[in-house]
């Protein structure tokens, strides 16, 4: 599934992310940090959460939402 190549490719990319880590994300993305806007992409949010990596840093998250209105 896509799902399971995107987790293959952030494992990949990201040797600082563990499989504990990526399991407290959703959790942690209720309590954020930070909310910024991204300097490179519209639209599109990073969220700072307050989980550190293997190397001592916090995790950033990109989010960017699909919204559709409905009328």
């Amino acid at each position: 599934s896509s799902d399971l190549i995107k987790i293959r490719k952030i494992f990949k990319n990201h040797p600082e992310i563990t499989y504990d880590i990526l399991k407290r994300i959703p959790k942690e993305i209720a309590n954020p940090v930070m909310i910024l806007k991204s300097a490179t992409v519209a639209g599109r949010q990073v969220i700072i959460l307050n989980i550190k990596g293997t190397n001592g840093l916090n995790v950033i998250e990109p989010v960017q939402l699909d919204v559709k209105k409905v009328i």
